[in-house]
């Protein structure tokens, strides 16, 4: 078999708009992409550091970095008691899903045992603003049909109502990233 290689790399790309949510305001995207080679195919794989949980790309790669002889001579199973929960963990582990199932030339989720794959509905996200603001950027998605709705502990019900009103029958999630109290909650 031939020697697998490993390449990690911090990648950065900027927002089109700004991301406001209660704690702090993203204005770009900052991921660590992982490609396991076999020489015959690579698989792919990203994580997404949060620095609010101590995590930056810096230290993830760090840490890849430093198992990379264990994470090579490993396979997938093998990641569990290798690198800890968290992105660096993620990317290795899609990359070597995405390795497997293409030497297998199956789909990820037939390997994993997953006899149907069904589609997954997502959301757009909405980041806080004004009530107008918010209005205005759901208005500009009239085919999601679930909107998820940044929050903070001010102006809750006006925002969430300018948004009803120009989206009436879309579903709608409120995310508060910890900004509410129990009272608020209630």
């Amino acid at each position: 078999m031939t020697q697998l290689r490993l390449v990690a790399c911090e990648r950065r790309r900027p927002m089109i708009k700004p991301l406001v949510i209660s704690r702090e305001v993203f204005v770009e995207e900052i991921t660590i992409e992982v490609s396991l080679s076999d020489g015959a195919f690579v698989g792919r794989g990203e994580g997404c550091p949060a620095l609010r949980f101590g995590e930056t790309a810096a230290n993830q790669l760090e840490l890849i970095a430093a198992h990379e002889s264990a994470i090579l001579s490993g396979d997938r199973t093998a990641l569990q008691s290798i690198l800890p929960p968290g992105p660096a963990r993620n990317a290795v582990d899609c990359a070597w899903w995405d390795l497997e199932a293409k030497r297998a030339g199956r789909r990820a989720w037939t390997l994993a045992g997953i006899e149907t794959f069904r589609r997954i509905r997502t959301m757009r996200t909405i980041g806080l603003g004004t009530a107008d603001e918010m209005a205005m950027e759901a208005k500009q998605f009239p085919a999601f049909h679930r909107l998820k709705l940044k929050a903070s502990a001010d102006d809750i019900v006006r925002r969430v109502a300018a948004v009803r009103a120009v989206q009436p029958r879309c579903e709608i999630t409120i995310d508060a990233n910890e900004a509410w109290t129990k009272d608020i909650y209630r």
